[in-house]
């Protein structure tokens, strides 16, 4: 499951980075270990608050949402910061 979880961050890391924002943080940490068969929270934050129709996160070319099987929350400027959170 490691690597499994490390293919998927890195094309969520590299998919991200193409896209019209470029994410800042990416969360589990790549390093991260996760248990095979476990649930685990999926967290992208971009750089200078953009809006929601500015953020497009996507999975081995997928839409995320798609493959998660769940739709996705975008906090603009979460916790008065200046980042947004997928």
């Amino acid at each position: 499951m490691k690597r499994h979880a490390r293919i998927m961050l890195g094309a969520i890391l590299l998919v991200a980075a193409a896209g019209a924002a470029q994410a800042q943080t990416i969360y589990p940490v790549n390093r991260a270990e996760i248990l095979s068969g476990s649930k685990f929270d999926l967290k992208v934050e971009f750089p200078g608050a953009p809006p929601a129709s500015a953020i497009s996160v996507t999975i081995n070319g997928a839409d995320a949402a798609t493959v998660i099987g769940k739709s996705a929350t975008v906090i603009e400027r979460e916790d008065g910061g200046t980042y947004s959170a997928f």
